[in-house]
């Protein structure tokens, strides 16, 4: 009861949608400052000093892989390719569960 999500198909664009969402259900002022927020761009990218891990689908239709070989990225960095996965998909079957909580807790166990 919390949510109410039966006006989301009148939006003619996901960023429409987005921007309904921000402002009736968080804190931010606007779009601009919730995309900001967790934007990967070059400098915070370049900035990392902790063990990091990107994870990247090629299939992906939000995040393009192509330009990241020319993005600089520090020695703490690892970019993980895979060909199937989407815009945060990694379905392991059609019931839409999804491995990459498998995934990530199997790297965390093998670092510890």
């Amino acid at each position: 009861g919390e949510f109410d999500f039966g006006d989301l198909a009148r939006f003619k664009s996901l960023e429409m949608m987005t921007e309904h969402l921000i402002m009736r259900y968080t804190d931010y002022p606007d779009l601009r400052t919730y995309l900001h927020g967790y934007a990967l761009t070059e400098k915070r990218l370049a900035e990392l000093n902790v063990p990091t891990r990107l994870l990247l689908a090629a299939d992906d239709p939000v995040i393009p892989v192509q330009g990241l070989s020319d993005v600089f990225l520090p020695d703490a960095v690892t970019v993980q390719q895979f060909q199937q996965g989407g815009h945060c998909g990694f379905m392991e079957s059609l019931a839409a569960r999804s491995w990459l909580d498998s995934y990530v807790l199997e790297q965390l166990q093998s670092s510890g």
